[in-house]
């Protein structure tokens, strides 16, 4: 079928306007994608958002979503409910499994949480239960949550940042694919086209896969590097847990690669730039890690840094 989709990662500050003098702003981050299912005519069957802690377990969910609406038609008016549940723990990896205990999930249509997994914060749901009453303006779902808070007799200010992590477009069996790569050295993107061949049209569940894939491994790459650092410097140990954990990411780098891999042997892939190599973006982390480690405290740079990182 015919699918696009963004994945924004989000950040919701929430302000009580009446105690200006507090700091007890409270803070509400997410990645957010909104899986819009069709058919055969292009026509919406229903829509379903995906919210979680970081973008690949997010981007994978929603690949799990379009899967089974491709096999079995729509997911919210079946006799035998989806079991969300199994979904979820099939898809966690082994290292995420032992090495994220922050992890979370949140699934939603229409405002009505369908499934919840791990500890978030409740104003996201808040905030899809206005979206779902204006549909067609997500920033204005912000307003609508400044509103139920007076409601409840409390006066609250939300700023809301945005910036997107991932753009999938796929059209007549054709696919483009960006992704925001944001490494030790760089903030940068890539994009890879997709194309159809005789024997085979692009799948979404494919894209979003690789996608998730390459996001993965692109945030482990920089911990595996920062972990390389600290150890020829001997500020860690290979018995601690971080290096631990390092040794683990390596292992599930691995697999990701080979994933990729994998992918680009099926599929006719373009990337624009080039590929982004793990080894490369391991290497920039290490020499990422060593500045900062070798720099003295009273000569770093004091000034604000715009590129906020919200998750992962």
């Amino acid at each position: 079928m015919d699918f696009n989709t963004t994945l924004l990662r989000e950040k919701f500050i929430i302000r009580d306007v009446l105690n200006a003098v507090s700091d007890d702003s409270l803070v509400a981050l997410s990645n957010r994608i909104s899986v819009n299912l069709t058919d055969a005519r292009g026509m919406t069957v229903e829509t379903i958002v995906v919210r979680a802690q970081n973008m690949h377990l997010c981007i994978r969910m929603a690949g799990k979503i379009v899967q089974t609406f491709e096999q079995n038609g729509p997911v919210m008016v079946r006799e035998i409910p989806y079991d969300w549940e199994e979904t979820w723990e099939q898809m966690i990896s082994e290292h995420e499994r032992k090495n994220n205990k922050e992890k979370w999930i949140s699934i939603y249509a229409q405002g009505k949480r369908l499934f919840k997994s791990g500890k978030y914060h409740p104003f996201l749901d808040l905030i899809e239960k206005c979206d779902a009453a204006n549909p067609e303006n997500y920033d204005a779902s912000v307003r609508l949550a400044e509103d139920a808070f007076g409601q409840l007799g409390k006066e609250v200010a939300i700023d809301y940042e945005s910036n997107i992590g991932l753009v999938v477009f796929i059209e007549k069996g054709h696919g483009r694919c960006g992704i925001i790569l944001r490494n030790a050295e760089r903030n940068s993107t890539f994009n890879f086209r997709l194309e159809r061949t005789a024997e085979r049209v692009v799948s979404p569940v494919q894209c979003l896969n690789v996608c998730a894939a390459f996001l993965e491994g692109i945030q482990l790459a920089f911990l595996i590097g920062v972990n390389n650092e600290k150890l020829r410097l001997n500020l860690i140990s290979r018995s601690t847990k971080e290096s631990i954990t390092a040794t683990s990411a390596r292992r599930r780098l691995g697999s990701l690669n080979a994933e990729i891999k994998t992918f680009e042997n099926t599929m006719r892939v373009h990337y624009r730039p080039e590929r982004p190599e793990f080894g490369e973006l391991v290497s920039e982390a290490e020499r990422f890690a060593y500045e900062l480690f070798n720099t003295p405290a009273d000569s770093t740079d004091d000034e604000d840094d715009d590129d906020t990182v919200y998750v992962d």
